[in-house]
Formats: structure tokens, sequence, C-alpha cells
């Protein structure tokens, strides 16, 4: 989203297609956090039911940096 616009349609496009890519590559990384960081149980076990804080702390952390990743290559 920096630079000059190229056109709504270009515009659009291209955000559509950040969104197509990184959504499932952050869904991905989510299932990753659950299998390799938390083996036998999930996030969705730990964080709304233990109220583990340290499970939500580390999805946290594995997401952002997941981002951050993307959007530096993304770019």
């Amino acid at each position: 989203m920096r630079g000059e616009g190229k056109g709504w349609a270009a515009d659009l496009q291209s955000v559509g297609l950040d969104l197509a890519l990184s959504v499932p590559l952050l869904q991905g990384m989510r299932w990753l956090v659950d299998r390799v960081l938390l083996p036998g149980t999930t996030l969705q076990h730990e964080i709304p039911e233990d109220q583990n804080v340290g499970a939500a702390l580390m999805e946290f952390t594995a997401l952002v940096t997941g981002a951050g990743v993307l959007a530096y290559y993304l770019n």
C-alpha cells in the first residue's frame, strides 16, 4: 500500500492477491504452532478453557512474527 496508485482496479487486485496469499499462510502457521509447540493439545483448548496466558503469548508472538515475514516477502 505504498507508492503511487495505479488505479482502483490494479490496486484492489494487488490487495486481493496479498490477502489470498497471506490468510492461508497465517492459518497454516497457527496450525504449525499447534502441532510443534503444543503437542497433545490445541490453542483453542489452552486459551479459552484453561486460560493459559503463556499459550496466548506464544500464539501472539508466532503470528506477529509470521505476519512480519509475510509483509517483508510480499513487498
